[in-house]
């Protein structure tokens, strides 16, 4: 069973190996034991999700697994390349650990069905969770924005794992007021406008947003967790409207917070001319810039660039280490891989015969597209940096397992919609309104 995914992970868990042995050859000029080490449990972990994937899910997809491992595990080879044997050790303990999540999702899930029924309590679990660092004792300030909870000697940032939440209880909320969110009140200039009530949400969201963005200080998730929720309107009634609503609402929002606050107006500066503060704000802008030019259209090979040069370059910037060491080459093959995973949540979400598993799948298509589209867009100067994360490469473990579980929820869906394909569908409402107690 499962044979093509089998033979993927095969092929992905050799590419991880050469990666490790080609950085040890180039930037350390010996082959180190933990150069082995590493792939081969990043290995053994891969395999575990695929051991379990044939047991409890055999009917979902087989290529999402091996393009999530590889990517997983390229992050993983450059953080080791970045960071040493210490900080990959670290990494590879945080992708045992997603793994782990992943796993209790596939086994204990049945089905998505029961997460459906209270899209309250995962909606306000969501502001919960993006509300935590503001409590006292837990909370903490690093490098300027109010991102993280500080439990012991570990860091967790909490609105990672709010995407899950919010993705469900988005999903449950519009398919549950469909009808409502669809309805016709008035048109203006060509555009079929909503009941002015049932604008509020979209504003309660938007409220959410700008409160996070002056709390926190945080561009990046305000403007993730905003426009996934229109887009999730915009798919889920078709209505060109609450597109136009929303991005009006974003330009606004933007607009206001680059005027009231310095932090936001400095990101807008920096984006429009790196150069003017080169040794100051400008700085990360302008390395990453010289980065990818010195990347070119090959790149320099693993170990042989200079991308330490960049601060926080393992986390923020680690999309531009790869297109300096893999150039223009490389870092389109990983976008390819990001856009494979897309692709597979969109397919998910087109074969989903209800429509609060249709908007679930949507969710995991939009969240994760949108993130890497901010992400790779604020470090190569296409869009304002926001400090968010590549998911799946960058160090640090609060994104690799929230997203891990995202792609979880995908394998339960994938497979309970196989399960129910040749079960007759669901009566519409002509064929129930002929029967008679």
């Amino acid at each position: 069973m499962r044979i093509v995914e089998r033979k993927l992970l095969l092929l992905i868990n050799l590419v991880v190996l050469v990666a490790f042995l080609l950085i040890d050859i180039s930037a350390r000029g010996l082959l180190v034991p933990i150069g082995f080490f590493i792939p081969i449990v990043l290995s053994m972990i891969f395999f575990v999700i695929h051991f379990v994937l044939g047991r409890f899910r055999p009917t979902a997809d087989q290529h999402l697994l091996p393009t999530v491992s590889l990517l997983s595990g390229l992050g993983v080879a450059m953080i080791y390349r970045l960071t040493g044997g210490i900080g990959a050790l670290q990494q590879t303990l945080w992708v045992f650990l997603s793994a782990l999540a992943a796993i209790v999702v596939l086994i204990k899930l049945p089905n998505t069905r029961v997460l459906l029924r209270t899209p309250l309590v995962f909606l306000l679990t969501g502001v919960l969770l993006l509300a935590l660092p503001f409590w006292p004792f837990i909370g903490a300030t690093i490098n300027g924005a109010t991102l993280w909870l500080r439990i012991g000697g570990l860091s967790v940032q909490p609105a990672e794992f709010a995407k899950a939440a919010l993705i469900i209880g988005f999903a449950a909320y519009l398919a549950k007021y469909q009808s409502q969110l669809t309805f016709i009140h008035r048109k203006f200039l060509g555009l079929k406008l909503p009941r002015p009530k049932d604008i509020l949400p979209l504003i309660g969201v938007w409220f959410i947003s700008l409160l996070l963005l002056i709390g926190q200080r945080d561009l990046g998730t305000s403007l993730l967790f905003f426009t996934a929720a229109v887009l999730l309107l915009y798919v889920s009634t078709n209505r060109p409207s609450w597109l136009i609503l929303g991005f009006s609402l974003l330009l606004l929002g933007g607009f206001i917070a680059s005027q009231l606050f310095d932090y936001v107006a400095a990101r807008f500066r920096i984006w429009l001319d790196p150069f003017a503060d080169v040794a100051g704000d400008g700085f990360q802008n302008v390395q990453a810039i010289y980065g990818l030019a010195a990347g070119g259209i090959f790149g320099t090979g693993l170990g042989q660039g200079n991308p330490n040069l960049i601060p926080y370059v393992e986390s923020d910037f680690i999309f531009i280490a790869f297109a300096e060491e893999l150039g223009l080459l490389g870092v389109t093959a990983i976008i390819l891989l990001y856009a494979v995973i897309a692709a597979k949540a969109v397919k998910t979400a087109n074969l989903m015969r209800n429509s609060g598993n249709r908007l679930i799948a949507s969710g995991i298509a939009i969240f994760i597209s949108l993130q890497v589209i901010i992400t790779i867009g604020g470090v190569t100067g296409l869009l304002p940096l926001t400090g968010l994360t590549t998911i799946f490469l960058s160090a640090g473990g609060s994104s690799l397992v929230a997203s891990w579980v995202l792609i979880a929820l995908l394998f339960v869906l994938q497979d309970q919609d196989q399960i129910v394909a040749n079960l007759p569908s669901e009566m519409s409402h002509d064929e129930t309104s002929v029967i008679k107690l």
